[in-house]
């Protein structure tokens, strides 16, 4: 991590990685399957808050910008991504 990352304004950790992006069939709404971005590989940003780990879409920065700029600000928006398990490869 080579910024200061944030979340609800809190220290965090986060880093860019590329993952391939895992199915919800649970959640009939998933963005990613209206995209049609479902077994793709996907720019993202790994995020640990509170011992919770989530992804965060960083196809053109957004993820990253909301954990460093906008410190994880819950007014600015984001969208969630879920690897694959075992696709999650650091990203320079």
């Amino acid at each position: 991590m080579s910024e200061s990352a944030f979340w609800y304004f809190e220290p965090c950790e986060a880093e860019r990685v590329t993952i391939t992006v895992a199915d919800m069939p649970e959640n009939p709404g998933y963005w990613v399957r209206e995209q049609g971005l479902v077994g793709t590989d996907r720019a993202a940003v790994k995020v640990t808050y509170r011992k919770t780990t989530f992804y965060l879409d960083d196809e053109f920065g957004k993820g990253w910008r909301k954990v460093t700029e906008e410190q994880g600000s819950p007014q600015a928006a984001h969208a969630e991504l879920h690897p694959v398990e075992g696709s999650v490869r650091p990203r320079p």
